[in-house]
């Protein structure tokens, strides 16, 4: 897996549905840069926020295929409350049905939200993102004022616009006037919007479409197909040793899966553990380390903080990296036995590319 589609995958993983990575991001890329010019390798970095940044240009509106209705479901699913927090171990949500055409999901759960995000031509995008009782949606900027939306399985809804972004005004130059407050949003993008509704007493849910004609009815159909009453074990193509923290995150793509730990209130110490699609690279940083049982590693240190990465079987590397209580001397050796204890541990399990090879029983 390249640097972009790292940070990509990663990043992507990381976006809005759980409070900022306990990593410092800024102090690992930092570091990094200033050694890749004597070393040629970067720290993996963490998950980092997503920023939506809604773009206009002269596209061709998604138009969904007549597969459009979800298949019926047999019963509704069930009205009754939902928890305080999600299990990232065992994510929940669902979704039946889904306009042709998109690619194969991102997916992300964290204890405070899930969410499953496609991509599709043309800058058509369609995310499904769930919340318990503790969650909170992404900050993003309506257009006006939601209007009451298709009912979703018995329960009501809102429909939200989202606004064309206003260009900022230009720097003033040195001793001139400056420029008047940028102006506010005076329209919605076409083909876009989000739908709302309550999943469960205190949970609530939302669609998000973008370049998809007829927006708030695919967005009705998608909604009526979520479940998230039936929780399934996460998988990966690993075993290892748990550490001492919680597990506050997990996520996948279709080359890459993560999990994060994290202290109580997503604080340090912290760990991001993944396996991805093996760099091909010809100038790769060679190992710098054997482990005890003859795993030969490739490790970066600085305060706090130790970065690893492996080849992992056929195609596939493993990266961990690993944040102490703090930068003092004690902790920066303490995070490196620890990192190095748990890359040791790792086994690979099933064959990378198929996931239904992998297990459920992540940690012995």
């Amino acid at each position: 897996m390249n640097e972009l589609q790292i940070r990509e995958s990663l990043s992507r993983m990381a976006s809005d549905p759980a409070p900022p990575s306990t990593v410092d991001v800024d102090r690992a890329i930092a570091h990094a840069q200033q050694k890749r010019r004597r070393t040629q390798w970067m720290v993996i970095a963490a998950a980092a926020a997503v920023v939506l940044v809604v773009t206009l240009g002269v596209v061709t509106a998604f138009t969904p295929d007549d597969r459009a209705e979800p298949a019926p479901v047999v019963s509704a699913p069930p009205f009754g409350t939902a928890p305080q927090s999600f299990d990232p171990l065992n994510p929940r949500l669902e979704i039946g049905w889904l306009p042709s055409g998109l690619s194969d999901p991102l997916g992300n759960s964290a204890v405070t939200a899930e969410f499953m995000t496609y991509r599709g031509k043309n800058g058509t995008s369609v995310s499904v993102y769930a919340i318990p009782r503790k969650g909170g949606f992404p900050a993003v900027e309506f257009f006006g004022q939601p209007v009451d939306g298709p009912d979703i399985n018995g329960q009501p809804s809102k429909w939200y616009q989202v606004p064309v972004p206003v260009p900022a005004a230009p720097a003033a130059k040195p001793g001139a006037v400056p420029p008047s407050p940028t102006t506010k949003p005076t329209r919605a993008v076409k083909n876009a919007g989000v739908l709302r509704w309550e999943w469960a007493k205190g949970g609530m849910a939302q669609v998000d479409l973008t370049n998809v004609k007829n927006p708030m009815d695919v967005a009705a159909k998608i909604a009526r197909s979520v479940r998230l009453d039936r929780p399934k074990p996460f998988a990966m193509p690993l075993q290892m040793s748990k550490p001492n923290i919680p597990v506050v995150r997990t996520g996948a793509t279709s080359e890459s899966a993560i999990v994060e730990f994290a202290s109580a209130g997503w604080k340090r110490p912290s760990m991001l553990v993944g396996v991805g699609k093996a760099r091909t690279a010809t100038n790769l940083p060679k190992p710098n380390v054997t482990l005890p049982g003859g795993r030969k590693i490739r490790e970066d240190l600085y305060p706090g903080l130790s970065s690893i990465i492996f080849d992992f079987g056929p195609g596939a590397e493993m990266w961990l990296q690993c944040t102490g209580p703090d930068d003092t001397e004690a902790s920066t050796v303490a995070t490196k036995a620890e990192c190095r204890r748990l890359a040791a541990s790792a086994t690979p399990v099933g064959t990378f590319t198929d996931p239904s090879t992998w297990t459920k029983s992540i940690f012995r």
